[in-house]
């Protein structure tokens, strides 16, 4: 069995599923990441699309994680957008130190006007997470997020720029930015998909609902499963909780 899947998902709620079948597209959103390195730590938000690599027979845990209808998106679409798997780093690693001290000189600046090799450091760390830490949406103090295998869509820093976009945001900026518009979702900026891209469609309940959506058009090579379909193949609960 592989360790990594031809198919990318993407978790949301049916309100999410809706929107983003009817426009064909994912909004780019701020996510606010937490970086630890040594004794120090970062909160910042980057512009992303976040989906992840794990194969059908290992998605158990994953489902319901961060929202209870997950889409599975053919990873040939996934390349022709260009994802990128997150590089996942323990905190005690000596090259996330190097990265992120470095970072440290451009967490103040005007983010609009980074120098070249600001740019490939910003980029680096869009596309970094730890390897393990706190999950404080499950309430897990510890938690691998490396078994997620995470890929991210991040746009470059030219199209932020012409889109008037910010690369990065503090976390009080980000505060700010939800508090004013209620969500995190980036308006101007999305990434495209055509039905013939979907594989699969995992659904909490009301499988009726979720066909409504596709009313109108083709969509019987897509397969719709059951969180309780999947579940019934899948073996081993909770591996990617930390044990001490």
């Amino acid at each position: 069995m592989g360790l990594s899947s031809n198919i990318i998902w993407h978790q949301t709620d049916f309100n999410g599923l809706r929107s983003i079948l009817k426009l064909k597209r994912f909004q780019y959103s701020y996510s606010l990441e937490s970086i630890k390195w040594k004794s120090s730590r970062v909160d910042i938000a980057f512009p992303m699309i976040s989906f992840c690599d794990i194969p059908l027979s290992d998605i158990t845990e994953y489902l319901g994680k961060y929202g209870n209808y997950t889409i599975g998106l053919k990873r040939s679409w996934g390349k022709t957008v260009g994802v990128c798997p997150v590089w996942y780093r323990d905190k005690d690693a000596i090259s996330l130190k190097t990265q992120m001290d470095s970072f440290r000189g451009i967490e103040n600046k005007d983010p609009y006007s980074l120098s070249e090799e600001e740019m490939i450091l910003w980029q680096v760390v869009a596309n970094t997470k730890n390897h393990e830490g706190e999950l404080v949406k499950r309430k897990f103090s510890s938690y691998r997020f490396f078994d997620e295998r995470e890929v991210r869509l991040v746009p470059s820093y030219a199209e932020l720029l012409s889109s008037k976009v910010k690369p990065f945001m503090k976390k009080e900026e980000y505060d700010e930015y939800k508090s004013n518009y209620g969500n995190s979702l980036i308006s101007n900026m999305w990434a495209n998909f055509e039905y013939s891209d979907i594989a699969y469609i995992i659904y909490s309940n009301k499988r009726s609902s979720v066909i409504e959506l596709f009313k109108g058009y083709d969509y019987e090579n897509i397969v719709f499963l059951s969180h309780k379909q999947v579940k019934e193949d899948i073996i081993g609960m909770s591996h990617n909780r930390v044990i001490d």
